[in-house]
């Protein structure tokens, strides 16, 4: 009997580890895994920053947190026009790395003397607009890199014979979160290095400790970040591919 081109008789013998030990699928959650250490971090921190890097007013703070509500918008419309034009691939590495780029370049500026903003309202105006396209473009990575393990589910259908959506799902999940609260104990690591005093106003001092902070902070989380990117080239389903997949499953294989 044949399912989807391919002898029944071999899907029996397929097993859960036959789907989680996918290449595809081990690259897509090795990619997430290194983010997800990057994002655990970085959420420890930010509020620091703003408040003794940039000492910004909690206003400011508050704009630049709603900022992130019309990210999905932009980032849905952005994220299908670079798939059709360079590939799924292709264009989440670049959204990635263009991400990180105006995520992490005020701060750079800022810790080599360059940006010295703080307390003009100029500075915010930076900020929104380098927070902004950051966040459109991982919004637009995030939306494309789901719709490659998304891809991946098709590819373990014509290997095993079986659909795994919610297996693939579930492991692909459960490892991001369990980084991500593994890495939200590194940012206390990092201040009591520096011995960042708990109730800190912002001063001379606190600016200095901060800049410290800052400095052990930004390289971590750039290897972090650009490991992520690099990890994805790893990734093989092409659109091409993933088309005679689609074929195989409809019960037309390709010659």
């Amino acid at each position: 009997m044949q399912v989807f081109g391919l002898q029944a008789g071999v899907y029996r013998g397929a097993s859960w580890a036959s789907r989680l030990t996918n290449r595809n699928f081990i690259v897509a959650l090795m990619a997430q895994v290194i983010a997800g250490l990057g994002f655990g971090i970085a959420a420890g921190l930010t509020l620091y920053f703003q408040t003794y890097l940039w000492e910004l007013k909690a206003q400011d703070i508050l704009i630049l947190t709603l900022l992130g509500i019309p990210g999905p918008i932009f980032g849905g419309i952005l994220a299908p026009r670079l798939a059709r034009r360079f590939g799924k691939k292709k264009a989440a590495m670049a959204l990635f790395f263009t991400s990180v780029v105006f995520g992490h370049t005020p701060m750079f500026l800022k810790l080599i003397g360059v940006l010295q903003l703080n307390g003009t309202p100029a500075l915010l105006w930076v900020l929104a607009s380098f927070t902004f396209v950051q966040m459109v473009c991982a919004i637009a990575g995030y939306i494309l890199a789901s719709s490659m393990i998304g891809d991946i589910v098709e590819e373990v259908q014509v290997r095993t014979g079986r659909r795994a959506e919610g297996l693939l799902t579930t492991a692909d999940s459960l490892p991001s979160k369990i980084v991500n609260a593994i890495a939200a104990l590194i940012p206390g690591l990092i201040l009591t290095a520096v011995a960042f005093p708990t109730k800190a106003q912002p001063s001379d001092r606190t600016m200095e400790l901060i800049t410290q902070v800052g400095w052990l902070y930004l390289p971590t989380v750039l290897v972090l970040f650009l490991g992520s990117v690099a990890t994805w080239s790893f990734y093989r389903l092409d659109e091409e591919s993933h088309a005679r997949n689609l074929k195989t499953i409809a019960g037309d294989p390709p010659p």
